[in-house]
């Protein structure tokens, strides 16, 4: 495959090794990522009411379900680029999809406060996608 020139306003030489597909396909995964970590605001509390949470309280639990993930993520980010940088990109982008729909899905399954931390703390870890992809652009 050839790389298609930049059609930057400088009119430089440099040309770009990805094509129109893989930007967009990179753009739904990342799409998928801002899914990930904006999906509860909607329904947290509500979520947090049905599982037994006091009212005093449910501020509180819903701070821990939102800061889990993004806390978790951060600890899994060296871990996802150094596995990207051994088996690749795409396998990589590929694994952390799969991996992180399981625990999404699984929180809304959860019954217990805990169980619900703890699958988003793990949807967290397995959402390593964003600097895989950051990087896949910048080669």
């Amino acid at each position: 495959m050839t790389p298609r020139r930049c059609r930057c306003l400088s009119r430089c030489d440099h040309g770009t090794s990805l094509s129109f597909g893989q930007v967009a396909v990179l753009c739904l995964i990342n799409l998928n990522e801002a899914f990930h970590i904006n999906v509860i605001w909607s329904f947290a509390p509500f979520m947090m009411k049905d599982l037994g949470v006091a009212e005093d309280s449910i501020g509180v639990y819903v701070g821990w379900l939102a800061t889990c993930f993004f806390v978790a993520q951060f600890a899994s980010s060296i871990a996802w680029g150094k596995l990207s940088d051994r088996i690749g990109r795409r396998p990589t982008l590929l694994l952390g999809l799969a991996g992180s729909s399981v625990p999404m899905f699984m929180l809304g399954l959860s019954s217990t406060t805990g169980f619900a931390i703890a699958m988003r703390a793990v949807s967290g870890l397995l959402n390593g996608n964003i600097g895989v992809s950051v990087a896949w652009c910048a080669v």
